[in-house]
């Protein structure tokens, strides 16, 4: 079972939602940075509160865990 599987749906579509807001045209429909944190916490509560969490819950290194997109927001759309 590699790392990906250990990630819960749920959590990825939290953190894929959080980062759909900052594409938002109006600088006041995106969130503040205390709402980011806010949020980031929540998932890493979730995370760390499940049967299946990551092999090591307190491994936060965001590049573990996450990787960008190779070159613009499109390819999260067609993924």
């Amino acid at each position: 079972m590699g790392k990906w599987d250990l990630i819960l749906p749920k959590c990825v579509v939290k953190f894929l939602n959080l980062a759909l807001k900052f594409c938002e045209n109006e600088t006041d429909a995106r969130p503040s940075m205390a709402e980011v944190v806010r949020e980031l916490k929540s998932i890493l509560h979730m995370m760390t509160d499940s049967d299946n969490v990551l092999a090591n819950p307190m491994d936060t290194d965001v590049e573990k865990v996450v990787t960008t997109p190779s070159s613009s927001s499109t390819d999260v759309a067609e993924a």
